[in-house]
Order: structure tokens, then C-alpha cells, then sequence
């Protein structure tokens, strides 16, 4: 069946399907890479789940866009509206978990084909990064996140928080920040693969009550 609420029911199927065959995934090894696959297919799924509510929902609040579903459910446009606003800290955001992420931002530009240098994987590891993606705003960082999911700013780490070649334990998202077409500087997330795994179950939870939430809040008003 054709999705009816494109940036609501994307994120709802592509969350059914990982609950689904993520199990599956995580069974099966291929010799071809060394191991199963689960990584891949979690950041694969997570990229439409991310991306299309904000290009379909978020970025035409502030101008015109392909698709605005907005139109489709004005309940639910105005609640991701809300939410993912500048004035709303990420830690107060219905689907954002203290303790799970770590944040830097502005920090210089690199190519990450090469690597992340060693002082941002510090810096990602200090309590305080854990503060500052708790205290940035819940738009700032969910652009971040669909900026590295876009243009492929996802890297792979191991349990230290190093980067590695091997069997990923957790991902880092690196977002750039554009001045009159040009990079200067990239914002950076860190996050285990569960508490990946669990953001998502909970934004795709988000989605599908924000509409029914906050129509029943309207009506108790």
C-alpha cells in the first residue's frame, strides 16, 4: 500500500523492518565483509527515517519545498514544528535520551575519506560532549544528523570511541557548516549502535503520536 502520510509512514515501515530483519542480519555472517551486517543495514534504514520528515515536514516551515505533508496533518506538521525548533534543547525532545549521545560542534573542517583526527575523537569521549548535545537545540542537531546521513558523514567506531575497520560499536555523524557555498566547519555526533537502534524505535514513536497528542492537548485546552 502507498504511504498516505509520506514522512510519518516511511519512518514507520523502515522501523517495522528493522525490527523484522535486523535479527535476521545480525545472524547471518558474509564472509564477503567479515562479519554481519547489522551496522550497514541500521544506518541504511535510519537515512529516509531521518531525512524525509525533515524535507517534508520541517524545512518547508521556512521555505518552499517539493513536498510539504504539513498540509496532510496540521496537527502533526505543527508538533515536529514545535519540537524541532531552535528554542527547544535536544534534551528536552521526546525521543532524545540523556547519556546516549556526544556532541562537538564547530569543529575544523577534515575529509573524512582520511579519518577523524584524534583531538575530535578526544573531545567526543569528555563528559562535556555528552552536555553539549543535551544543551544544543533539538533542529541543530537532528540537521546535523540528516546533513552526515545525505552526504555520507557516518563513521564507524569501536567501543573506545576509536575509528576502526573492524566490528563497529559505535557511529559518528559528521555534519557540515556551509557560509556562501563553502564548508567551515563540521558538527559531530557520537552515539553506540543500541542507543542508535533505540533513538530510532523512539522517533518513529514520536511521529506517530506527536499528531494524536497534540489534538487531544488541543481539545483539553
Amino acid at each position: 500500500m502507498i504511504p498516505e502520510h509520506y514522512a510519518r509512514d516511511i519512518v514507520e515501515r523502515c522501523e517495522s523492518l528493522i525490527g523484522t530483519l535486523l535479527p535476521v542480519v545480525q545472524r547471518n555472517s558474509d564472509t564477503r565483509f567479515g562479519g554481519p551486517l547489522g551496522t550497514t543495514f541500521l544506518v541504511a534504514m535510519s537515512s529516509p527515517m531521518i531525512l524525509l520528515p525533515v524535507e517534508r515536514m520541517l524545512k518547508p516551515a521556512a521555505r518552499d519545498a517539493v513536498a510539504d505533508d504539513r498540509v496532510l496533518d496540521q496537527t502533526l506538521g505543527k508538533a515536529v514544528t514545535d519540537v524541532l525548533s531552535h528554542a527547544t534543547k535536544f534534551g528536552g525532545a521526546p525521543f532524545a535520551r540523556k547519556g546516549a549521545w556526544s556532541y562537538v560542534a564547530g569543529h575544523a573542517p577534515f575529509n573524512l575519506a582520511r579519518g577523524m583526527p584524534a583531538d575530535l575523537l578526544h573531545s567526543l569521549s569528555k563528559p562535556q560532549a555528552a552536555k553539549d548535545a543535551m544543551e544544543a537545540s533539538a533542529a541543530r542537531i537532528v540537521t546535523d544528523l540528516r546533513n552526515a546521513l545525505a552526504h555520507g558523514g557516518v563513521a564507524y567506531l569501536d567501543e573506545a570511541g576509536r575509528q576502526t575497520g573492524g566490528q563497529a560499536t559505535m557511529l559518528a555523524f559528521v555534519g557540515s557548516v556551509m557560509r556562501n557555498g563553502r564548508i567551515t566547519g563540521v558538527n559531530v555526533l557520537r552515539i553506540k549502535e543500541q542507543d542508535y537502534r533505540d533513538f530510532l524505535a523512539a522517533w518513529a514513536s514520536w511521529l506517530r503520536q506527536a499528531g494524536v497528542t497534540a489534538a487531544l492537548n488541543d481539545r483539553a485546552a
